[in-house]
């Protein structure tokens, strides 16, 4: 071969690279583009069901590896509430942007016909994975969270639409550690609280009205809180009913009622006469017993039920 021609073999390695960058570079600027047009459609779907998404000041970014929103300050609003974030970064990678994650700087305003609330944490996480039969999974992580009177070192959610039956079915579960409720005495600290359950049937756009418009039925398959020496085990099952009200009833059991009890009396909620009665009533029932007591608590006709006593009026939720 010429010598000439030489010098031409050692720029091909450089050749090919800028041409994979070339390449590369036009395809994050299509992913890109496909990323805003289907914000642009998901934003027009939740239009038609009532919900507004705006951001003070949006951004778009990423390159080379990620495409990247930046919302910041963001507002997720509807008829029944809305979500305020301080700042909030959507992503995912160039290769696959159907795993999509969110980061949460600053603080988050929750507001409903329940009232307002501020949620502050050290770190909030979300990771949302679609796919092409118009199922997800969403998984949702907070550490160092405080809300008004609560705090937890850390809170999961875990949610998942299945539809690969007649009807669409949303699973879901929570679990909150190392949490701690003030109060006016002294705090409540509960250890751990864990839950999940399923929606069936589940509405395209989840809502309390769309949950109530479709008769959907929270079915818990399990609820556990540990506290100390206190333990509460439940399941049952929950809908919204036609007054903006939940319905249904837990049945479950609970671990040594008398430290319950005892706390109510230290507290100030209840007479240490009326604790020691209750004592003994327990001591009857079998509440001290390793099963435990048997507790059920009802939502029905706007009111909670802890057995045949109601103890509190339950507010409309939207």
């Amino acid at each position: 071969m010429p010598e000439f021609l030489k010098p031409w073999r050692m720029a091909l390695p450089t050749i090919a690279l800028v041409l994979l960058g070339l390449i590369w570079s036009g395809y994050w600027m299509w992913a890109s583009s496909q990323a805003q047009h289907a914000v642009a459609q998901w934003r027009s779907e939740l239009a038609a069901e009532g919900i507004t998404v705006a951001c003070g000041g949006e951004s778009w970014g990423g390159y080379p590896f990620r495409v990247q929103m930046k919302c910041k300050p963001g507002k997720i609003a509807s008829q029944n509430g809305s979500a305020e974030f301080t700042e909030l970064t959507v992503m995912a990678q160039a290769y696959d942007l159907g795993h999509i994650l969110f980061l949460n700087d600053g603080d988050t305003i929750l507001t409903s016909a329940l009232g307002q609330i501020t949620i502050a944490q050290d770190g909030a996480m979300a990771s949302l994975i679609l796919s092409p039969k118009g199922t997800w999974q969403l998984d949702v992580e907070l550490t160092k969270a405080k809300a008004d009177e609560f705090s937890a070192q850390r809170v999961a959610f875990h949610a998942r639409m299945k539809a690969d039956s007649a009807e669409r079915v949303l699973e879901i579960a929570a679990v909150i550690e190392a949490a701690e409720i003030k109060t006016d005495a002294a705090p409540i600290a509960l250890e751990s609280i864990s839950a999940s359950g399923s929606v069936a049937p589940a509405p395209e756009v989840i809502t309390y009205e769309t949950l109530s418009r479709e008769a959907s039925l929270l079915t818990i398959g399990q609820i556990d809180m540990q506290s100390a020496a206190i333990r509460y085990q439940a399941s049952g099952s929950v809908m919204i009913g036609a007054d903006a009200r939940p319905q249904g009833s837990l049945k479950g059991r609970i671990q040594n009622l008398d430290h319950v009890l005892q706390a109510l009396a230290d507290r100030g909620i209840l007479e240490e006469k009326a604790r020691m009665g209750a004592g003994v009533v327990l001591g009857l029932l079998g509440g001290n017993s390793p099963e435990g007591m048997r507790i059920d608590i009802a939502a029905d006709q706007g009111g909670l039920y802890v057995g045949p006593f109601r103890i509190a009026e339950l507010p409309t939720l939207f």
